[in-house]
């Protein structure tokens, strides 16, 4: 079976058509959950005809990946955009703590992590291998970050076995 060419939206036009699926989406991910929406759904809660829907996504599945990539991405602009800069500038124990309750509180209190949206794609990468993938994608991300930070003040708190350290802390902020 041929695969259908999915539009990438170049006009005003065809990128308001694909912001207003993925906005109607989110809300009734957010509103009913993943698996009792359906593509039908989506396009009429959009207000545009389900051939627009197909134009733009394969399929819900794949709206939701593209929506999982535009979450991850935005959770690294509002979240971890800082922390190369926190890292670079540790010179003393007193940067060592600050910084670090700086770097955790990113992690563990930014708002996207409380929105309905979050929620539904920490539990679908247990039922979808997609959805895990690219979670793992934004995972390996901030462990980076965390080895980062734990070898910058390695000289200061000598930390054996960076990476066990840095998952450690990245398991415990995810489950808090």
């Amino acid at each position: 079976m041929k695969e259908k060419n999915i539009l990438q939206p170049k006009q005003k036009r065809g990128i308001a058509t694909k912001k207003k699926i993925k906005k109607a989406a989110k809300e009734l991910i957010a509103k009913s959950g993943y698996y009792t929406i359906t593509s039908n759904m989506i396009a009429a809660e959009a207000n545009v005809p389900i051939g627009s829907f197909y134009n733009y996504f394969g399929n819900k599945k794949s709206l939701m990946l593209e929506l999982i990539k535009d979450w991850n991405l935005e959770y690294h602009d509002h979240a971890l955009y800082h922390f190369p800069m926190i890292i670079k500038e540790l010179n003393s124990d007193e940067d060592i703590q600050g910084n670090l309750e700086k770097l955790l509180e990113k992690f563990a209190l930014s708002e996207m992590l409380s929105s309905p949206i979050y929620k539904i794609i920490h539990s679908l990468q247990f039922t979808e291998p997609d959805v895990l993938a690219l979670s793992e994608e934004i995972r390996s991300v901030e462990m980076k970050i965390l080895c980062e930070y734990l070898e910058r003040i390695n000289d200061l708190h000598p930390v054996d076995n960076i990476p066990i350290k840095a998952k450690l802390i990245h398991s415990t902020v995810e489950n808090i």
